[in-house]
């Protein structure tokens, strides 16, 4: 008898700790999911090369972008999108990074980059990278 009333403590426990000011876990959830966040840039790189140049070569052949924001509290999973093409990013404190496909810069023109919050799909804009022709 003692061990279902420890089971029963327990598990009242849990639930009323999960209930954390009359929330639910899966209100919890979805409020987080929908946050709303102001991310801003600061700056970021490379903003340029020239069709066939890549200006920081990653392993593998991709580009590396860094995105310097001011804070990415409640931005969770985040894409770097280069002419509405997705890249994964790595969210950290105050930058973001992603890998680029060298195929994003075998045309001249001007890409604009954005970041997209996964869990909203909210975009920040970025800027705009210009791919010049080779010379």
């Amino acid at each position: 008898m003692s061990q279902l009333t420890i089971l029963a403590t327990l598990s009242l426990a849990a639930i009323l700790s999960a209930c954390d000011n009359g929330t639910s876990p899966q209100q919890k959830t979805s409020a987080t999911a929908s946050t709303s966040v102001d991310l801003k840039v600061i700056n970021w790189g490379p903003q340029s090369t020239k069709v066939g140049v890549n200006p920081n070569n990653q392993p593998g052949g991709a580009m590396g972008i860094w995105i310097e924001v001011s804070g990415t509290q409640g931005v969770g999973e985040a894409q770097v999108l280069v002419a509405g093409q997705p890249a994964m990013a790595v969210v950290q404190e105050k930058l973001i990074t992603a890998a680029i496909a060298p195929e994003q810069f075998a045309e001249p023109g001007k890409k604009e980059v954005v970041i997209k919050q996964v869990a909203t799909n909210k975009l920040f804009p970025v800027g705009v990278f210009d791919v010049q022709p080779a010379k």
